[in-house]
C-alpha cells in the first residue's frame, strides 16, 4: 500500500492541500511523544513528519536543537526510537509516516542495516538533509531494496539545474527550503519565497512540500498559493509542547487546535497542482 500516493489522491479529490506536522520523537520523552503523535493524526495530520535526534543537526536552528539534546541527553536509543516507530505505525496504519535523519545515523549501523530497520518500523519515506546527489547511491539502492522513499531538499539558493536532479533523484515529493537558513519559527512568508516556490514549480513536475518557517495558516495559504501541494510545520509544534509540557491535558488541546487550524487552511488548494 502506497500511504503517500494515497494522501495526495485523497487531498486532490477533495480539493485540499497537505499538511505535514512535524515532531522530534522521544521529545519530551517516549511516552509522551507516542500521545503527541496520537493526537496530531487524530486532529487531521495528513503526514507525520518525525524529526530524528542528531548531536550536529547542521539544518536545524535553537527550537530543533535544544529538543534534539534533550533526546539525547536522556539516553534515549535509536532502536527505542525505531519502536517508537512501530507503535505509531500499529496504532494508525493509514498515515504516511517520514523520518528526517542525519547521514551520520544512517551510516553508522550500515546504511543498508538502518534501511531495512525503518522499513520494519513502517516508515514510508526519509531525507537526509547532509546527504549530497553525489553522495547519494548506495542510500538509494537501499531504499529502492527496501520500499523507502527518498526525498531531498533544494533551497532558494539551489541552481536550477541542480533542483531538476534532486527531483529525478527525489520519490513521493520534493522537500522545499522556504527561507535561507536553520529551521525555526518565522513571522513573515516573504515575496522571495512565493517566488522561489512558483520557480521550482516551472521546472519540476514532482509534487513539492513547502517547510523552514512555516508557522502559522497564513503561511500555509500562501505556499500553496504560490504552488506548493503541501507545507509542513515542526518548530512551532516543539515549542507548543515545551511551553505547555507541565500540563499535558493542557497542551494536548492546544496541539490539536493548532493542527486542525493548519489543515484548515489547506482547504481551496488541490493537490491538483503537484
Amino acid at each position: 500500500m502506497n500511504r503517500l500516493n494515497n494522501v495526495l489522491r485523497k487531498n486532490k479529490e477533495a480539493g485540499r492541500g497537505i499538511f505535514m506536522a512535524g515532531m522530534v520523537p522521544g521529545f519530551p520523552d517516549l511516552e509522551t511523544s507516542f500521545e503527541i503523535a496520537k493526537t496530531i493524526i487524530e486532529a487531521g495530520a495528513d503526514i507525520l513528519e518525525l524529526s530524528s535526534s542528531f548531536s550536529d543537526p547542521v539544518a536545524d536552528g535553537p527550537t530543533l536543537q535544544q529538543a534534539h539534546n534533550h533526546v539525547l541527553g536522556q539516553g534515549i536509543s535509536k532502536e527505542q526510537i525505531f519502536r517508537l516507530y512501530e507503535r505509531i505505525r500499529s496504532a494508525f496504519p493509514d498515515i504516511p509516516m517520514f523520518v528526517i535523519e542525519y547521514a551520520n545515523c544512517v551510516h553508522r549501523p550500515g546504511i543498508d542495516s538502518y534501511y531495512r530497520r525503518l522499513a520494519q518500523g513502517g516508515v514510508d519515506s526519509l531525507l537526509i538533509p547532509d546527504l549530497s546527489l553525489e553522495e547519494a547511491p548506495p542510500f538509494l539502492r537501499s531504499a529502492l531494496a527496501h520500499k523507502i522513499k527518498q526525498v531531498f531538499i533544494a533551497a532558494p539558493t539551489t541552481p536550477d539545474e541542480r533542483i531538476m536532479k534532486l527531483s529525478r533523484a527525489s520519490s513521493g515529493f520534493l522537500y522545499l527550503v522556504t527561507i535561507t537558513g536553520v529551521t525555526g519559527q518565522r513571522d513573515r512568508f516573504s515575496r522571495e519565497t512565493s517566488d522561489f516556490i512558483k520557480r521550482v514549480k516551472t521546472i519540476v513536475g514532482l509534487p513539492v512540500i513547502a517547510g523552514f518557517g512555516i508557522a502559522s495558516p497564513e503561511h500555509v495559504k500562501q505556499a500553496l498559493s504560490s504552488g506548493a501541494c503541501g507545507a509542513v510545520s515542526c518548530s512551532s509544534i516543539v515549542n507548543l509542547i515545551r511551553e505547555n509540557g507541565n500540563d499535558k491535558n493542557s497542551m494536548a488541546e492546544l496541539l490539536s487546535g493548532y493542527i486542525k487550524d493548519m489543515k484548515a487552511a489547506t482547504n481551496g488548494f488541490s493537490t491538483a497542482r503537484a
